[in-house]
């Protein structure tokens, strides 16, 4: 039997988990949600939401080759179509043709929050691995 449930979720109606960033440095960073063992090694640097909620909003870690952002902005890297005033999400304005943006949704952060992270890159085993092997 096909079936399809659709369902509307307002804003603040569906509750996310605890969403913690932690890093050494200013370089490389891990994530921590709530419910997994805490983070092996770095200091808590922010914390925010698996879901959306009033006052927060979309954090994102984007990487441009060598470059890396953390932030709220997710054409950081893009450039602007001269012709169309359009961003190019495709390209990396700094990077050659070939190098296409990656992005990452972090969760859901308070505006301001993890600007210490700013040009840092996500490593997914960062809270796994034991303290001091990432430098």
């Amino acid at each position: 039997m096909n079936e399809v449930h659709e369902d509307l979720f307002h804003l603040g109606e569906l509750k996310g988990k605890d969403i913690l960033l932690y890093s050494i440095n200013a370089e490389t960073f891990g994530i921590h949600t709530e419910g997994q063992n805490s983070c092996s090694q770095g200091v808590e640097r922010c914390q925010g939401k698996s879901a959306p909620e009033y006052g927060l909003n979309a954090l994102f870690a984007i990487n441009c080759g060598d470059e890396h952002y953390v932030g709220f902005n997710k054409y950081y890297f893009a450039p602007l179509n001269p012709n169309s005033n359009k961003f190019m999400t495709f390209k990396c304005k700094h990077s050659p043709p070939d190098i296409r943006p990656e992005w990452k949704l972090l969760g859901f952060f308070e505006n301001g929050q993890c600007g210490f992270l700013t040009k840092a890159s996500y490593d997914s085993d960062f809270c796994s691995t034991p303290m001091g092997a990432i430098s």
